[in-house]
C-alpha cells in the first residue's frame, strides 16, 4: 500500500506526531523525485527571480488548476498533472514582488511544450476572432483603448510602432479596426487568410520577408485604409520576433495559417528580428510588449527595447493569477524595481483593467528618455 493510500486511510484524529512523519515522508519522497527530474534535464532549478535576480523570497501557495497548457506538459515530460503541482513551488520575490516557479521545466523541456506540446497561444486568437466579430469577451478592446490614450499622453503623435512576437495581444488590431468599417476590416481578414494559405505571400520564402525589412509588405487597398479611421494610428509598424523556448513561435497556426503570416497583409506590421533592428540603426516611437514575461531573461530583453524606443509599455501576467506553465509572473512592485534602476515608469495596471474585471496583468509604461 502507497503512503498516499495510508494517509487517506489515518483517523482524523491521529496523533501531531504521526503528521509530522507523514509529512517528512512525502517531503523526501517528492525531494527524491525532483533529483530525478533534475538529473535527466526534465527540470532545473531557478534560484533567483527572473525579473531582479535577487534570491530573497519567501515560498506561497499556488496550486494552478489544470488548464490546457499544464494537461500538455506530460506530453513532452515524465510529469504527471499532479507532480506538476505539487513539486513546482511558487516563491515571491522579497525585492519585486515577481512569482515564479523553483524547479520548473528545464529550456529544452519548456521549448518542447510551446513547439509540439501545445504550440498555439490561445488566448491570441481569441483576441484576434474577437476583433474579427468585434466583440470584446475579454475586454481586450477596453485595455487597448486606454493603453493607447496613456501611449499618447506620455509621447504624443506615434510615427513608429513596435510589437514582440505576438501580433494580436497588443494594439495592432486596433489600429487596424480603427482604419476600416467592420465589414472592410472582415474582408481584409478573408483575403490575408486566403493570401497566406496559397503561399502567394512569400514566393520567396519566409526569409524573403525579413530581407524586406519595414518595407511595407501590406497590400496598396489596406495602406489606403491607414488613417482613415478615428484613431490616428502610427504608419511604420514592426513585428519584432525574438525566439524563446518559453513561447510560440510560427507554429503557432489556426485554420492552418501562421499568426507572423497574417502580420504584414492584415496589421500592417513588417516581420524583423532585434538583430536587424540593431544592424539597420531602426528607432521606434513606442513598443508594446506583451511576451516580455515569455522570456527566461525579461529585463535584458527590455533595455534592448529601451535603447531602440522612446516608450516601453510592457503588459504581462500578474502574480495574483499565476499559472504553472510559466516560469513567472511580474508582481505590483517591479515599477518600484524598475525606478530603482534609474528609469521613468508608471504602472498602468488600475487604470487599463476594465472596472468589472478582476486584475490579470500587470500594465507599466517606462522610458529612459522622458519623464513619465
Amino acid at each position: 500500500m502507497s503512503v498516499a493510500s495510508r494517509s487517506c486511510e489515518e483517523p482524523a484524529d491521529v496523533e501531531a506526531p504521526a503528521e509530522l512523519g507523514g509529512a517528512v515522508i512525502r517531503a523526501a519522497a517528492a525531494g527524491s523525485r525532483v533529483a530525478e527530474l533534475l538529473r535527466d534535464g526534465t527540470l532545473a532549478r531557478y534560484p533567483s527571480c527572473p525579473v531582479c535576480a535577487s534570491r530573497s523570497r519567501r515560498p506561497v501557495f499556488d496550486n494552478a488548476g489544470p488548464n490546457r497548457y499544464i494537461r500538455a506538459i506530460p506530453s513532452v515530460a515524465a510529469l504527471s498533472v499532479r507532480e506538476i503541482r505539487e513539486l513546482l513551488q511558487v516563491h515571491r520575490c522579497e525585492e519585486c514582488s515577481a512569482s515564479y516557479c523553483d524547479p520548473w521545466l528545464s529550456r529544452r523541456t519548456s521549448g518542447r511544450l510551446y513547439a509540439t506540446g501545445f504550440g498555439q497561444h490561445v488566448q491570441g486568437w481569441r483576441i484576434f476572432h474577437e476583433s474579427l466579430a468585434d466583440s470584446d469577451v475579454e475586454t481586450h478592446c477596453y485595455w487597448q483603448k486606454h493603453a493607447w490614450e496613456w501611449i499618447r499622453a506620455a509621447f504624443g503623435p506615434v510615427r513608429s510602432y513596435a510589437e514582440l512576437n505576438c501580433p494580436f495581444t497588443g494594439l495592432l488590431t486596433l489600429f487596424r479596426r480603427a482604419e476600416s468599417d467592420p465589414a472592410s476590416y472582415r474582408r481584409l481578414v478573408q483575403a490575408s487568410l486566403r493570401n497566406a494559405r496559397s503561399g502567394r505571400r512569400y514566393p520567396g520564402g519566409l526569409g524573403a520577408s525579413f530581407r524586406r525589412l519595414l518595407r511595407p509588405a501590406v497590400s496598396a487597398r489596406a495602406m489606403r485604409l491607414v488613417g482613415s479611421g478615428p484613431v490616428a494610428t502610427p504608419r511604420e509598424r514592426c513585428l519584432v520576433i525574438e525566439p524563446s523556448s518559453l513561447c510560440w513561435g510560427s507554429n503557432c497556426i489556426s485554420s492552418g495559417v501562421s499568426c507572423h503570416a497574417l502580420a504584414p497583409d492584415l496589421l500592417g506590421a513588417a516581420l524583423s528580428n532585434f538583430e536587424d533592428v540593431c544592424r539597420d540603426g531602426i528607432r521606434f516611437d513606442v513598443a508594446v510588449l506583451t511576451q516580455l514575461d515569455h522570456h527566461f531573461e525579461p529585463m535584458a530583453l527590455l533595455d534592448r527595447f529601451l535603447e531602440v524606443s522612446t516608450v516601453v509599455m510592457v503588459a504581462g501576467h500578474s502574480s495574483n493569477r499565476f499559472t504553472k506553465q510559466h516560469l513567472m509572473a511580474f508582481g505590483p512592485e517591479t515599477v518600484q524595481h524598475l525606478v530603482g534602476r534609474g528609469y521613468a515608469a508608471v504602472d498602468l495596471t488600475n487604470e487599463t483593467v476594465h472596472p468589472s474585471k478582476r486584475v490579470v496583468n500587470q500594465c507599466f509604461l517606462v522610458s529612459k528618455q522622458l519623464e513619465l
